[in-house]
């Protein structure tokens, strides 16, 4: 807390640090004060909650210094005054970071300013989709399961291009200690709608702003079916896509547009 005037005392102006970033990074922080009316420095610290890693202190011989922290390793090579480099960052990296500076004597006002800072362990490989069907209830059967990821990610359905709303499907977490989510959908077939006589399902995992894959499940339409597999009447759209269903879908490897960022 500053306990003097803002005209006259140290000032912290201005903190940065990433608010996402994968794990396995090089990260910068960045802290940039004022001094003002004093003229000189004592010391500026890095603290990830309640306990320090990096000390840069002008007047001491040594003036870089850090110290042993779970998740943080400093390049100290590339760390100074106003920045500090933090090289391969883990999910145990992650958390509350707080920049404080020191005046030197006689006055030794401080001043110090925080921000979060959150860590994603990003999947390996695409959502795993599996797709069947339900005669007796008229649905469209799927599961996605998003391989392992810290924190879990968010899983969404799209049919044709467009998300399905979340109404039509629950997701389930793994076992303790895996993030490993699958969702489940339960789609009645009256919302089914081909489109150029195509049915394009997605699921799609999401870790926003950092990651965000998907896997495309492609079921004939009407069009392609035999004959002897062609319907007549009022429910002739859902029997065709039922029987399309049971017989035979194609998984198709990631579209351009679902690329990691």
């Amino acid at each position: 807390m500053i306990s003097c005037d803002d005209t006259s005392c140290l000032r912290i102006v201005r903190v940065e640090v990433p608010a996402w970033v994968k794990a396995g990074e090089t990260v910068q922080l960045e802290c940039h004060f004022n001094l003002e009316a004093l003229d000189t420095l004592y010391s500026l610290t890095w603290w990830r909650g309640q306990r320090q890693f990096y000390k840069f202190s002008p007047t001491t011989p040594n003036r870089k210094a850090k110290y042993h922290l779970e998740g943080i390793w400093v390049d100290v090579s590339r760390s100074g005054l106003n920045v500090v480099v933090l090289k391969n960052v883990s999910v145990a990296t992650a958390g509350n970071f707080k920049c404080e500076v020191v005046a030197d004597s006689p006055s030794f006002e401080k001043d110090a300013k925080s921000a979060l800072m959150r860590v994603v362990e990003v999947p390996s490989r695409v959502p795993v989709v599996s797709v069947g069907a339900s005669d007796g209830e008229g649905l469209l059967l799927a599961n996605c399961t998003s391989p392992g990821a810290s924190p879990p990610p968010q899983l969404h359905w799209l049919l044709n291009g467009r998300q399905l709303p979340s109404l039509y499907s629950e997701v389930l977490t793994g076992p303790l200690g895996e993030e490993t989510p699958t969702s489940l959908l339960r789609l009645p077939l009256s919302e089914v709608r081909e489109e150029g006589g195509r049915l394009l399902l997605t699921c799609r995992a999401a870790l926003l702003p950092v990651y965000q894959q998907a896997t495309d499940v492609l079921l004939r339409g009407r069009k392609h079916v035999a004959p002897s597999q062609k319907l007549y009447g009022a429910d002739r759209h859902q029997a065709a896509i039922l029987s399309l269903l049971g017989a035979a879908c194609h998984l198709l490897p990631p579209t351009k547009d679902t690329e990691p960022i």
